[in-house]
């Protein structure tokens, strides 16, 4: 079925060269580096269970890149990555491609100055509306504030979050849809998360998760208990984390959330790019 097919599928057993490009290209490299790293942890941790894979037109990486993966049966991403403005290979690549499940309408990444060649793909494809989101990216670059000592304050404490908690997260979670407890659970499993609970009662009162393409994400504070620096506390928490396993720590913040953008500016982190996240 995929023998003529114009997207060739890497090898990521060992993916050094493809690593080396993605390094070359830095900050920007930095999303799809760490979606690959995180993917290939979850395939040592449960084999065969979450498909995933990177393609390129002709097998060459620098005519562009095209990765997909799904959490499960209800929620797959798919990213693009472009070097440079020599494009056409891989708009013909994703046009043609029979390895792209566009009937499952994964959520895709694109950067920003791609978006114009990709809509007019999902208007070939048949798809003549969708949605955008754009969305800055930050990647933490002094390490100063994350590396200090962490302190709570004494009514509360800091815990790695637990499965039960995944109801009231996505109850609050702003993004949710039917099927996205069962999401946010897979990514708790898979990946982790910090909370920061009352020691009074063990309420959950603000959280965090390393998300799919392995940047911070999910990031609540209940209402009643904003403004106490409890975000604060799990996000430097998370990120110290991904630093002890050598990650490099990014995070998307959705244009106008005025609240988290002060709050990964003050703690060391800079915009290095921009990515429009597309459903349809």
């Amino acid at each position: 079925m995929f023998d003529d097919d114009p997207l060739h599928v890497l090898d990521l057993k060992d993916w050094k060269n493809l690593r080396q490009e993605l390094e070359n290209d830095w900050p920007k490299g930095v999303i799809l580096y760490q979606f690959i790293e995180t993917r290939l942890q979850w395939e040592l941790k449960e084999p065969n269970k979450h498909p995933f894979y990177v393609c390129c037109p002709e097998g060459i990486i620098r005519n562009g890149l095209v990765a997909f993966g799904k959490v499960n049966d209800l929620m797959a991403y798919a990213s693009v990555y472009t070097f440079d403005r020599n494009i056409e290979k891989l708009k013909y690549a994703i046009l043609n491609s029979k390895r792209i499940e566009w009937e499952g309408k994964p959520t895709w990444g694109i950067p920003e100055e791609d978006y114009t060649w990709f809509a007019d793909i999902l208007q070939c494809k048949g798809f003549k509306s969708h949605d955008s989101f754009p969305t800055p990216y930050y990647l933490l670059q002094n390490k100063q504030k994350i590396e200090s000592e962490l302190q709570c304050p004494d009514d509360v404490y800091l815990s790695l979050l637990r499965e039960e908690d995944m109801s009231t997260v996505n109850s609050i979670w702003p993004h949710n849809y039917d099927g996205s407890e069962k999401y946010l659970k897979d990514i708790r499993r898979l990946n982790y998360g910090y909370g920061v609970y009352s020691k009074c009662n063990d309420e959950l009162l603000s959280w965090a998760l390393k998300y799919e393409y392995g940047d911070i994400g999910v990031l609540q504070t209940k209402q009643e208990h904003k403004r106490k620096g409890y975000a604060e506390i799990v996000v430097r928490a998370i990120s110290k984390k991904m630093l002890e396993d050598g990650e490099n720590v990014h995070v998307h913040i959705i244009k106008g959330n005025v609240a988290s953008e002060k709050l990964f500016l003050s703690l060391g982190f800079e915009i290095v790019g921009n990515v429009l996240w597309i459903e349809y």
